[in-house]
């Protein structure tokens, strides 16, 4: 057995042994690096339409059906329109509204398979086109998540897909991930290894669900 005094020179040297083999990595300066606070607001970017979708026109609030059961619409998609011109869209290769609204009933969504989805449940119905985006939703790398992680201990609300994105235009504004800041460096942490810094621009969750998908023969 060894003495105590000799056993503590041996991890003496080990602990500059670690210290000495793995050079800390260069950490940015952060010096005047702001974030405008609507990207930290827990609040929705938009407000999604109710089901049935009541927008207010002329004055007055009303439900699509309202006006389309009185004046049907004209199918050919290249006429001006004479109400909603206040909408742009830049939407997929289509930019057709029929492409998304039911043709016979306006307070309704139309299906891939042309059934009415209500405004309700917009998440499922951009999903049939979205669907990898949709999945990184479900799982939490994509969108917003307010509340707990650990469901166990309290709510978790997700926004959806209205509540961030308007559907006519789905990238405007431009809704770009923000990068996240280095950890902090405190004593239990210690300075982060240069040799165990992040190589790759994409997160390590996304990674996974990639390679999760992969091994699964799932679709992305």
């Amino acid at each position: 057995m060894l003495p105590g005094p000799i056993v503590g020179l041996v991890f003496l040297a080990l602990a500059a042994w670690f210290v000495a083999g793995s050079p800390p990595a260069a950490l940015p300066d952060l010096a005047g690096v702001t974030v405008h606070e609507s990207r930290i607001s827990t609040a929705p970017r938009r407000t999604a339409l109710t089901d049935p979708p009541r927008i207010h026109i002329n004055g007055f609030d009303r439900t699509c059906m309202e006006c389309h059961r009185t004046f049907p619409s004209n199918p050919d998609s290249s006429k001006k329109l004479m109400q909603h011109t206040d909408i742009v869209v830049d939407h997929g290769p289509h930019g057709d509204c029929l492409a998304c609204h039911h043709r016979e009933d306006r307070d309704k969504l139309a299906g891939l398979d042309g059934r009415p989805i209500p405004f309700s449940q917009t998440t499922a119905f951009c999903a049939e086109c979205h669907e990898r985006v949709f999945h990184e939703w479900v799982r939490g790398s994509h969108g917003r998540s307010n509340g707990y992680w650990d469901e166990t201990r309290g709510e978790r609300t997700r926004l959806t897909c209205t509540q961030c994105h308007d559907p006519h235009r789905p990238k405007h504004p431009a809704m770009d991930p923000i990068e996240p800041l280095p950890p902090p460096k405190t004593l239990r942490m210690g300075e982060p290894s240069a040799e165990h810094a992040e190589p790759e621009p994409e997160s390590p969750l996304r990674r996974a669900l990639l390679r999760d998908d992969a091994e699964s023969g799932g679709h992305r």
